[in-house]
């Protein structure tokens, strides 16, 4: 699926688009699991590996039927012709939506299967009321659905449907804009902070943090002093606005830390979100409106980095240009977003500076990352990377910070052993399989201890490097992270089922490390929703350009400028117009329009088209110079 030395995204996705329709189609309609195992993550992610190609690239667009290039029809001809294909994919929506929707006609965002019981001998697994707990990573992948079916219905009611299908589709969009506004909802109501005191080494949770941002070994007062100077912002704007979080008085204590972020659910201290809490400006809903059903919070109040990273690229969803110009969001819906802006912009911040703490080495350098309850692990470095990236990426990084950046980058490559060889029983591969797992505080008021297995290292990495790459303008740090990316993407593609009714679906780690082999026989859809965001992410970076070339681009500009000279010489001496060397001198005129149009975006192509002009026009002149050398 992929070659070592080059990732082909296209070729990628169509051949992971045949596999999820041939695993999860048929007679031309999805097919889903007993309702009794219902999961309304996995089963968004099933829609999604199609879903989101397709309204993230116009390469893969399936909204109008007679656009949908023959390779793709070819691809998922399970779900039928170029014609059936959108409407397959809106009876697959309808269809979803009645599976996670109530009686009562309430959203569900249960974590389903991927609530798990561990512990040494047990036999235990969670209750009825714990598996219908809301989860943030339900709330994060319904967005990116609701997002990516709007956008999708909108184009094809107007380009594609006909007759009852336009009913169909007035029908289904304010079903999956009420689920988006639920969504929305609970994500806000997941933010959370939490405070801590640095004075006991045994107990406090504080003391872990000033040990692992205190790479200067100054004493602990002079860390607090500068925490609090470099979170001004972030306390000041969270004790300011409230942001629904129920302990924010805490926050004029100087002599206490903080982190923020989001926990795994509602937080058991979230008071139902209004309207008004945000926004006083009078659009949208009546003021103190609640925004929708909002259900009571079990999850404890402190972020958890995973789900913080989960709700983070959620919301970059909701401020992206395609959400923006399609119009994706109805004025309730802009401002709940408005609201979750502002949690995402002092999240970023506040992890953006923690990471890069002091003045010598960055915290994020001292491998691996240590959480303020103690869980020491590359997979949480890696975590901290992708938040830091991403404020990077809204804030505009200099080359100093990615130059830092890159290096970090690879060596989480190494040690996970992505791009070095494992040893027999490595420790390191548990970060692969059987994965991190983190224990879901608070769920154990409805049941046995709930844990959440993380197993996604691999692609999120990849989706880092990618995005770190689109970041900087030295086009040798962009060669070299683009060649970590294919690496990154090397190591991922080979651990796709070969075999069997999931061939090219993940995750069978037992391809790649052998002390794992056989021991995966089940697709994993987070793993392969995963690799669908990575190679769109990667598609992306491969298509953007760094920075022009200074130097380059004037060196363009001169030859575009000594060509046009000697064109009009020539001109000038060409009296007669209906001549071949006439034409000829016209022909080079429009050549060297098309150099001029493209010098500033794109320097190197302008050299190549300019270069032939003047060779031209130096065979003419010296053409002209030995006809008057010879009268």
């Amino acid at each position: 699926m992929a070659e070592a030395d080059f990732i082909q995204p296209r070729f990628a996705i169509l051949e992971l688009w045949r596999a999820v329709v041939h695993t999860v189609v048929e007679d031309g309609r999805w097919k889903w699991p007993a309702l009794d195992e219902r999961d309304s993550v996995s089963e968004a992610e099933q829609l999604l590996c199609i879903l989101f190609p397709a309204t993230n690239r116009p390469e893969l667009r399936l909204e109008v039927p007679n656009a949908i290039p023959d390779d793709v029809i070819d691809t998922l001809r399970p779900l039928g012709d170029a014609l059936s294909i959108p409407r397959a994919l809106l009876g697959a929506v309808e269809e979803f939506l009645e599976r996670h929707t109530s009686p009562d006609g309430t959203p569900e965002f249960s974590g389903g299967a991927a609530y798990v019981v561990t512990g040494e001998g047990t036999t235990a697994s969670p209750t009825a009321d714990q598996g219908t707990v809301d989860n943030v990573v339900s709330y994060a992948t319904s967005i990116n659905l609701c997002l990516s079916v709007i956008g999708f219905l909108g184009q094809y009611r107007e380009r594609g449907a006909r007759g009852d299908w336009v009913a169909r589709v007035d029908r289904l969009v304010p079903r999956v804009r009420e689920r988006l506004t639920a969504a929305l909802t609970g994500l806000l109501r997941s933010f959370t902070m939490n405070t801590m005191k640095t004075s006991d080494r045994e107990k406090d949770e504080g003391y872990e943090l000033v040990r692992q941002i205190n790479q200067d070994k100054r004493p602990n007062h002079a860390v607090l002093s500068e925490f609090n100077e470099r979170m001004q912002l972030v306390r000041g704007r969270l004790r300011e606005a409230r942001l629904g979080v129920a302990r924010a008085d805490d926050l004029e204590n100087p002599n206490l830390m903080f982190e923020i972020g989001w926990t795994w659910s509602i937080a058991e201290d979230a008071p139902a979100f209004r309207l008004e809490d945000e926004s006083d400006n009078g659009d949208g809903p009546s003021p103190g409106e609640i925004a929708g059903t909002q259900r009571k919070g079990y999850a404890l109040s402190k972020p958890y980095l995973y789900f913080t990273l989960i709700a983070l690229e959620a919301i970059e969803l909701l401020s992206s240009e395609r959400t923006r110009v399609l119009g994706l969001l109805d004025a309730r819906q802009e401002r709940l977003a408005s609201a979750l802006f502002i949690r995402r912009d002092l999240t970023q911040i506040y992890w953006s500076q923690l990471a890069r703490f002091g003045t010598a080495r960055w915290p994020l350098e001292d491998l691996p990352w240590r959480t303020v309850d103690g869980v020491e692990s590359d997979y949480m470095s890696l975590l901290v990377c992708a938040v830091v990236l991403q404020d990077f990426a809204r804030r505009e990084a200099n080359e100093d910070d990615l130059r830092r950046m890159q290096p970090l980058l690879a060596e989480l490559a190494n040690r996970s052993r992505i791009t070095r060889r494992a040893l027999r029983g490595d420790q390191a591969l548990q970060i692969h399989h059987p994965g991190l797992m983190v224990s879901l505080e608070g769920s154990e008021r409805l049941g046995p201890l709930l844990q959440w297995r993380l197993t996604d290292f691999a692609p999120l990495l990849l989706r880092r490097v990618a995005l770190a790459a689109s970041l900087t303008t030295d086009q040798r740090r962009r060669d070299e992270l683009l060649s970590l990316a294919a690496a990154v993407w090397g190591h991922v593609a080979n651990r796709a089922f070969k075999n069997g009714l999931y061939r090219g679906l993940w995750d069978d780690p037992g391809r790649v490390f052998e002390e794992f082999e056989g021991e995966s026989n089940l697709p994993s859809w987070t793993m392969t929703f995963r690799a669908v965001e990575a190679l769109v992410g990667t598609w992306s970076s491969q298509s953007n350009r760094a920075t022009r070339n200074q130097d380059l681009g004037q060196f363009a500009a001169a030859l575009i400028s000594e060509a046009e000279y000697k064109l009009n010489q020539e001109l000038a001496y060409t009296v007669a117009l209906q001549t071949p060397l006439q034409a000829k001198l016209q022909e080079l005129r429009q050549d060297l329009t098309r150099a001029k149009t493209v010098g500033e975006s794109q320097p190197g192509t302008a050299v190549s088209v300019v270069l032939p002009i003047l060779r031209e026009l130096d065979r003419i002149a010296q053409g002209r110079a030995d006809a008057l050398r010879t009268e």
